[in-house]
């Protein structure tokens, strides 16, 4: 592991200052990293709800295992999604729809669509007992980064054609040791949700003349950080 450019990964993908002052895009090797910056992140989010839910402070402690993740990254992936439900729900042609990826306003689309993210994202947590948190916190966190990453093998951004397959089976491997080893529940989510980002990638790549950009990749990662969280709440109810 290059510990560099890790933390190059947590200076550009977090709010954590490093070694990325001026905050430009990472190498495409910190791109490898995702998951790891997601498994942190949600570690941290966990235990911090977890933390707040065994002081009896319920509301809250759901309300912080929310809203952590998306201030510990600077709501970067929050935008990305925002802007791609704008772009991508448009009816207009590739190049337009390109546009209004880079325009910092947010439409209809974005709010509505963001709305139903919330809403779905809270009742999942809602729906796990804190005790889970830390955990599904930490794997969501990683398979999302990870279910993400997989389409940069297709759709390459910003210098990541060296984002090689063996970065993502590398982090393929180590997300499904930690599936094994925290309950039965939990093993269940990496493979549909890889498979729900692929063919929201290719959904989207389409929309976009053949390309994704930094910003679908943002949504992707909080759609699929979503869906995971969504199937530990239901296996974890059965």
């Amino acid at each position: 592991m290059n510990l560099r450019t890790l933390a190059a990964a947590f200076s550009y993908f977090t709010i954590f200052p490093t070694v990325n002052r001026e905050h430009t895009p990472p190498a495409s090797a910190a791109f490898g990293y995702l998951p790891i910056v997601g498994i942190i992140i949600g570690a941290i989010a966990g235990w911090a709800g977890y933390g707040l839910s065994l002081l009896g402070l319920q509301p809250l402690a759901i309300a912080c295992a929310f809203a952590l993740p998306i201030v510990l990254t600077g709501a970067l992936h929050v935008d990305g999604f925002l802007d791609s439900c704008d772009a991508l729900f448009a009816c207009v042609d590739p190049e337009q729809r390109l546009r209004i990826l880079k325009d910092p306003h947010h439409g209809t689309f974005a709010i509505a669509y963001l709305a139903v993210a919330v809403a779905v994202w809270i009742a999942a947590i809602a729906m796990l007992p804190p005790v889970a948190w830390p955990a599904s916190f930490a794997l969501a966190g990683g398979i999302g980064r990870w279910s993400a990453a997989i389409n940069l093998m297709r759709y390459p951004y910003a210098g990541t054609e060296r984002f090689t397959t063996v970065a993502v089976m590398a982090n393929a491997f180590l997300l499904g040791v930690l599936s094994m080893t925290v309950a039965h529940w939990a093993r269940f989510a990496l493979v549909p949700v890889a498979a729900l980002s692929l063919i929201i990638g290719e959904w989207a790549a389409r929309r976009l003349g053949g390309r994704l950009t930094g910003d679908v990749y943002g949504a992707l990662i909080i759609v699929c950080e979503i869906a995971t969280l969504t199937i530990y709440a239901a296996l974890y109810g059965r």
